[in-house]
């Protein structure tokens, strides 16, 4: 004498957000229109900041600099020390909704204070958001020589890496991770917040409101919202000459938020994170800073260091998105889930 209906249905149907934590056996329901209503923080400096970070997704932009990547010593069973070292310049022209990213990739080191020869590599990225697609391009005459030296068994290797292009569908890939539509919100996200009227609360609104947040019996829309203000509302940031810092801290980890100003207005932002693990004591400190045009950024980890710098321009040509005309294109998906007996 029962009758069961979708709780999920009914809940969409009023406009609730709703979401299920298995390991609970709850269904959570949020009515993300009362919880804003509730809030009376404002974000008068994020509105600043959106100002200014908006003229990077409005026309084409070119972003150009090096990078290098350090490993500390590394002691090998012979006793040798080594250390390797990747590093090169790469160049992306971007926009609101596409991406085109060059790499130069040169690994080399030290072996007991002594260089080693450098391996040279080149990558290529494109990208389409409204589609989806991303492409890949990977290639270095470097090793392939080495790879044709091999000796198997008496016999030099005849592999060598193709001259041929990766594709991968990402709308595809967020469908099989997170289920559909999730991209196609991030994809709306994405080009309301280039939008010159949109607030920064119009933007939490649609952020809060999206299933790019999964809701559990410990992590509700309001401890998002939470976490939000605390790092991101007027009240907690801290001012000092033309600079505003927020901070947050919260499971072992601490987030700094750092906005610039000149004569009034947003002109930069800075980014630190650092957490260590307990049980461990490994310790990840990442930072990126964009001062005007100037981008650097930093991350260090068990005795890894990541390092890069580079420089904003306007760019004269859009980003190029699939590979040159003529060029052989392999599906990424389908060669990383066919077993090797097959391919």
């Amino acid at each position: 004498s029962r009758t069961y209906i979708p709780v999920g249905l009914v809940a969409d149907a009023l406009g609730y957000r709703v979401g299920w934590d298995g390991t609970t056996s709850t269904v959570i329901i949020d009515d993300v229109d009362a919880i804003l209503a509730e809030n009376t923080e404002t974000y008068e400096l994020m509105d600043q900041y959106l100002d200014y970070a908006r003229k990077y997704s409005q026309g084409n932009y070119q972003l150009a600099g090096s990078y290098l990547l350090t490993s500390a010593p590394a002691q090998m069973e012979s006793g040798v020390e080594m250390i390797n070292t990747v590093g090169g310049d790469y160049s992306m022209i971007s926009n609101q909704t596409a991406m085109q990213f060059d790499m130069g990739i040169s690994i080399g080191g030290t072996i007991m204070g002594a260089p080693i020869s450098p391996t040279d590599m080149d990558l290529d990225m494109r990208a389409d958001l409204d589609t989806g697609m991303l492409y890949l391009y990977f290639q270095s005459e470097d090793l392939n020589w080495l790879l044709s030296n091999v000796e198997i068994n008496g016999e030099k290797s005849d592999v060598q890496i193709p001259d041929q292009w990766y594709s991968l569908d990402m709308k595809a890939v967020y469908d099989e991770a997170y289920g559909p539509g999730v991209y196609e919100e991030l994809i709306a996200l994405n080009a309301a917040s280039a939008s010159e009227d949109m607030t920064f609360a119009q933007s939490l609104e649609d952020i809060l409101d999206s299933d790019m947040l999964p809701l559990t019996s410990g992590l509700t829309t309001k401890d998002y919202l939470e976490a939000l203000n605390l790092l991101l509302g007027d009240s907690s940031f801290q001012k000092s000459g033309s600079t505003y810092t927020s901070t947050l801290e919260q499971d072992g980890a601490t987030v700094r938020f750092t906005l610039y100003s000149s004569a009034g207005k947003i002109n930069g932002y800075g980014m630190e994170m650092t957490a260590a693990d307990a049980a461990t004591g490994a310790e990840m400190t990442m930072t990126m800073e964009l001062k005007g045009e100037d981008m650097t950024f930093l991350f260090e980890m068990s005795g890894m260091t990541m390092e890069m710098d580079g420089t904003y321009q306007a760019a004269s040509a859009a980003p190029e998105t699939e590979p040159p005309a003529g060029a052989k294109v392999v599906d990424l998906w389908e060669l990383l889930t066919t077993p090797i007996s097959e391919l």
